[in-house]
């Protein structure tokens, strides 16, 4: 089940003002071993977590990061960066940022929990490796 590229919504149930929350940010995207094998793979997500005071009937907006994609010079859903580029290959992006904002997504003051997205990985080269 894929799912999908937009933030969701949650309202908490009445009666309930606190929520135990966990995070995991999106992975950077891989290198492409066809072309290259002289690069590490992409970053590891990062892992929040924690206890929210909340109110009956909140809304909260969620946001879950999208995996970095091996060759990509578009940034992922959760702003994760674009892959670089160079006269002969790209890089991956990096993996978009997951979180639980009180109020509008990425708007500065709203975030309440946020785990970071890592670094995509670079595209490789072959240069230098003698054969």
């Amino acid at each position: 089940c894929a799912l999908p590229i937009s933030n969701q919504t949650f309202t908490v149930p009445k009666n309930v003002n606190k929520i135990k929350v966990k995070v995991w940010g999106a992975g950077g995207g891989g290198n492409n071993n066809a072309y290259y094998n002289v690069t590490y793979g992409g970053g590891g997500g990062g892992f929040s977590t924690g206890l929210l005071a909340v109110s009956s009937n909140q809304v909260l907006n969620i946001t879950v990061g999208q995996g970095g994609v091996v060759n990509s010079t578009a940034a992922t859903f959760g702003g994760g960066g674009t892959g670089g580029t160079s006269d002969f290959s790209k890089g991956s992006s990096g993996g978009g940022l997951s979180a639980i904002w009180s109020g509008t997504p990425f708007v500065l003051g709203n975030e309440l929990i946020i785990a970071g997205g890592g670094g995509g990985a670079s595209s490789g080269s072959s240069a230098g490796l003698g054969g």
